[in-house]
């Protein structure tokens, strides 16, 4: 049988190069979470990200680049990402240096930021004189983003499974991977078609099978368990609303995949409403994803996915 990437062509490819000379300016977090800080620090250090993430995308590197280095010395996970992007594209009055961009790339992994461990997984597997030390580092790190939830490494671990060249061969697996990379990634949708069409009967009743099971297990609203993110609360709507948007433009990233829903509350003479964004999962989930927001600036609070307060 064909291997999968030669079948979608092109398209493969894409998303595996999708994102390589840009550095994130905001990702979810993988366990363990970052260590806290002090708040005042914590504070500090978003106002940071916020400046730096405007004067990238302002096209003034250089000036973005000296917050990130600041930041990286401090041991900020984002920040020694997006500094590693910087020496992998050579930009930013930065010098090419494959080496110091993969050391920095090891640190953000390790501090939980699974672009970084997805982008070090993809320099050390395709490598072309990568050694078995090197293979065996990059899956272990690729799974561990695709694991976070990070649908480019869900869509390049699915295809691993289906191709059997970095991992035994097993369509099942390739199957859910593809099709949880295929809940926020259009791409994904076209080869988790092609892995179907291509799986055999017996193939396709066991994948669907687990993958009915595991979305019933992941959805909330089913057993009542679930946590939604309690954002802000002002007293009025339209400034509630517009405090999503501002969310959504600074964090895309962080909320892409929550929905919001603004509850009202207080009393006539004084109205209250509130911001909550999810559901999400879990209460571990909850948890990370709080600390990536207030890492970007936003603070949250944790309250059930049925709670009204």
């Amino acid at each position: 049988m064909r291997r999968l990437t030669a079948i979608l062509g092109v398209l493969c490819v894409s998303i595996l190069a999708a994102g390589h000379d840009a550095p994130a300016l905001g990702q979810t977090p993988s366990s363990p979470p970052v260590p806290p800080r002090q708040s005042g620090q914590q504070s500090d250090a978003a106002a940071q990200e916020r400046q730096a993430a405007a004067f990238y995308r302002a096209g003034q590197i250089a000036q973005a680049r000296a917050i990130w280095e600041t930041l990286a010395a401090q041991g900020h996970p984002r920040a020694l990402y997006n500094l590693a992007s910087l020496y992998l594209a050579g930009a930013g009055g930065l010098p090419r240096d494959r080496d110091r961009a993969i050391a920095l790339l090891r640190r953000a992994a390790a501090a939980g930021e699974p672009m970084a461990a997805y982008r070090l997984a993809l320099l050390l597997l395709d490598a072309k004189t990568a050694s078995e030390k090197d293979r065996l580092e990059g899956l272990r790190l690729l799974t561990r983003a695709a694991s976070a939830g990070l649908p480019a490494a869900q869509y390049r671990l699915a295809l691993a499974y289906w191709d059997g060249e970095l991992l035994a061969r097993d369509p099942v697996a390739a199957y859910l991977w593809m099709a949880r990379a295929a809940r926020k990634l259009p791409l994904a949708r076209t080869a988790l078609q092609r892995i179907e069409s291509a799986m055999s009967p017996g193939e396709r009743q066991r994948a669907q099978a687990r993958l009915t099971e595991e979305e019933t297990r992941a959805r909330p609203s089913d057993s009542g368990t679930g946590f939604m993110l309690q954002i802000v609360a002002l007293r009025d709507r339209a400034a509630v609303a517009a405090f999503w948007r501002r969310m959504q433009e600074q964090a895309g990233d962080l909320v892409a995949d929550l929905t919001p829903r603004i509850l009202a509350g207080g009393t006539p003479e004084r109205p209250l409403y509130r911001l909550q964004i999810g559901p999400l999962p879990s209460r571990r989930a909850a948890e990370h994803r709080c600390a990536a927001l207030k890492s970007a600036g936003f603070d949250c609070l944790l309250v059930k996915s049925d709670s009204r307060q």
